[in-house]
């Protein structure tokens, strides 16, 4: 058997093509929690710089909004 050193790969994402949201799938009524978001660009890895603000909405109304 022949092992052939290990090649570090350097992935670098490129430019915002889309958002992913993370929030708990279960919390009970009235408990807060954390929602996270993230720029991914087409490859769903992280965005690189600029990334956009973003606004986020609860229910159709404007709830926050997300700096660059």
């Amino acid at each position: 058997m022949i092992s052939l050193p290990i090649q570090p790969i350097r992935i670098v994402g490129s430019s915002a093509a889309g958002v992913h949201g993370f929030a708990p799938s279960v919390v009970a009524v009235g408990e807060p929690f954390a929602l996270s978001v993230r720029a991914e660009d087409r490859y769903y890895n992280r965005a690189k710089t600029p990334i956009p603000g973003w606004e986020v909405f609860f229910n159709g109304d404007k709830y926050a909004d997300i700096e660059a």
